[in-house]
């Protein structure tokens, strides 16, 4: 479960900090949605997707959706992860 505030930036870092995943330099994709919330690279797309990286990820995605992660020291692997907002922490407390 994740706190539906946290800024995408520091979902990677903690995603970075656990070992058993062998993290990087992580880029995130939406399954869903098919929408590129932060690539590394090429240099164009991460310029583009950077400014994701300050916005909540209720802000990205919806609770229950699924994110590819992958990163250039798993080559040819995306790591399926379903989203899951802590119960009691909605969108409407974002103000939105």
């Amino acid at each position: 479960m994740v706190d539906p505030n946290q800024k995408l930036i520091d979902f990677l870092e903690d995603l970075q900090k656990d070992s058993a995943l062998q993290l990087q330099k992580p880029s995130v994709r939406c399954a869903d949605t098919g929408t590129n919330l932060y690539f590394q690279a090429p240099p164009m797309l991460e310029k583009k997707t950077r400014p994701n990286l300050e916005l909540p990820l209720s802000a990205l995605v919806q609770n229950g959706f699924s994110l590819y992660i992958t990163d250039p020291n798993l080559p040819g692997v995306a790591i399926a992860m379903q989203l899951r907002f802590r119960e009691g922490e909605t969108q409407e407390q974002n103000g939105e």
